[in-house]
Parts: structure tokens; sequence; C-alpha cells
């Protein structure tokens, strides 16, 4: 009996061995679609793409609550369409690489494969890059002024634009970044995108409620990472201590964009060391990639309960 037993034992656990394959397939699967999800948290200044005029400090001020909860936000048509032509119309535009063999150059260096960042500029495209700044420097200021600090003299400690940046990432192939943040202090980055961004070319990916994890885990667990995908004219605004990367870029067009940082001077980037910042990546990593198996593994779950239900 146990012989012809055994070709019944040896079938149920090829059956079990296909069942836990197939999950774990399947599983993987959702927590790639998670871990792609896309950003939501969009904020309308309504104003015209096309207008010269400034959004008003009000409609700006709309993302700042989503911010302090979430750590970003995207705001959409801010920058005028003139603004956005007059930043491509430029000597640093034109010098941008445009595949992922060119290397690191003087101006351009590299974060990742393909992923090309330049802070240097000559007078005439500085100023056509700054020019923006305007537009959202009431967002900037009430960021700050709601955490004022004071230095040891008793004054308020000033804020600067800590870095201004032209990036692009190459078509075909350039890679995912490192998970980073900008700052461990507190600091705001405004992203300002020279194309539509999209989850395909390049589009940046944040981890919600890593700015203040300690009470905001939460939100981590119950978002996963999200990744913003603003269209021209649109700006992503995030708090500095919030984890994010760039993603690779799979299709045949450059994805270009202009950042923006602001800090206080008590409080320069990126406020740690790189082993301290090696150390960062490597916790990102680890919350994105469990926060996405345990989305992907409720997921499961729910749609088993709801099979048993019908």
């Amino acid at each position: 009996t146990g012989l012809t037993s055994l070709p019944a034992e040896i079938g149920g656990l090829q059956a079990l061995t296909e069942l836990i394959l197939n999950s774990c397939t399947w599983l993987a699967s959702t927590a790639l679609a998670f871990e792609r999800r896309l950003l939501e948290l969009r904020v309308d200044a309504d104003r015209s793409r096309g207008s010269e005029q400034l959004p008003c400090g009000a409609a700006l001020s709309a993302a700042l609550p989503t911010v302090a909860k979430f750590g970003f936000a995207v705001v959409e048509d801010v920058v005028p369409r003139a603004m956005l032509e007059r930043s491509k119309d430029t000597d640093a535009f034109r010098s941008m690489p445009t595949t992922a063999a060119t290397g690191s150059t003087d101006l351009w260096r590299l974060s990742a494969l393909g992923r090309f960042h330049r802070v240097r500029f000559d007078v005439e495209d500085a100023d056509a890059f700054q020019e923006m700044e305007a537009l959202w420097r009431p967002l900037v200021d009430e960021f700050f002024s709601s955490h004022t600090t004071h230095t040891r003299a008793g004054t308020e400690d000033a804020v600067y634009r800590s870095e201004l940046q032209l990036l692009t990432a190459t078509p075909f192939i350039s890679d995912d970044q490192m998970w980073h943040s900008d700052n461990q202090a507190r600091g705001i980055t405004i992203i300002v995108p020279l194309c539509d961004f999209t989850a395909e070319n390049g589009a940046t990916q944040l981890l919600p409620g890593t700015h203040e994890l300690r009470s905001s885990w939460p939100l981590l667990l119950r978002d996963g990472a999200r990744v913003a995908t603003p269209r021209q004219g649109s700006i992503v605004v995030y708090d500095a201590r919030t984890y994010h990367r760039g993603l690779g870029n799979s299709t045949n067009a450059s994805r270009p964009a202009l950042v923006f940082r602001y800090d206080r001077k008590e409080s320069p980037p990126p406020g740690v060391g790189v082993v301290a910042s090696l150390a960062h990546a490597s916790a990102a990593k680890v919350l994105h990639t469990s926060m996405a198996v345990v989305l992907a593994t409720r997921e499961a779950v729910r749609a088993l309960s709801e099979s048993y239900r019908t």
C-alpha cells in the first residue's frame, strides 16, 4: 500500500508546489504594480498655462497641508508656457546629454546610468531659470515661516536657495536612482518638469510620510511608494526629508527637469555624511520593498475573501 500511495503523494506535492509558485508569481507582480502606483495628491492652481500672470499665493498655499501630511504634492498649472520655452531656449538645455554612453563631464555629473545633473550656468541661462522663482516664492516663505527657528544671536535664521539644477534622464537606457532625501533637516524642493512626466520616462517616485516617519508611518503602510506624473506647467513640491528617487527612462525621448532646493543656512544639505547617506538609502529601499509586499499581500487576502463570498 505504501508504494501505491506514493504517486498520489507526489501528485499532491506537485500541486502544492505549483500553487506556491503561482502565488509567489502573482504576489511579485502585484507588488511591482503597487510600487509603481501613480501619485494622485494634486492641487489645482486654477490659472491659464499660457498666462504670464503669477498664481495667487492662496492657490499655492493650498498645497502646504498636503505636503505637511504626506511629504509631497503636485500643484498643477503653475508655470506659464512662455517661461518653459525660455528655459528650453538656453545653452544649458541644448547641451544636455542624449545618450547614457556620454558619461560624466565637467558640467554634467551622473547620479545613475543615464541620469545627468548640471548645477553651473552662465548668466543668461541662470536668469531664464530663476525668473520662475517668483511663482512659488509665497509657498516657500509660508513653508518656512510655519516652523520659524532662531539663531543663537536671537535673529530669525535665513532661508536660501541651496541648489538650482538642470537634470535629464536619457532615453532607452537610464537606471533608477538610489533612494535618498535631499536634507535630513526640514527644507523644501520644487521640481519643474520640462516635459510631461510618466512612470515610464523617469518620473520621481516618493515614499509618503517619510519626512515625519515617527508619526506618519501609517501613511506609508497604507499607500506605499507613489510616482509623481505632472505635466508641463505643473510642479512637484516635497519636503526635503522625504525619501525619493528618479526612475529609469525606458522611452525614446529624454526627460528633462529643473530642480530648485531651499534650506536654512543653519542646516545646509545633505545634513549627513556618505556613510549615513548610504544607510538612509538602504533603509528607504527596505521600506519600499516591504511596503510593496505588505500591500500586495493585503490585496491577495482581500481578493481571496471576496472569492469565498461569491
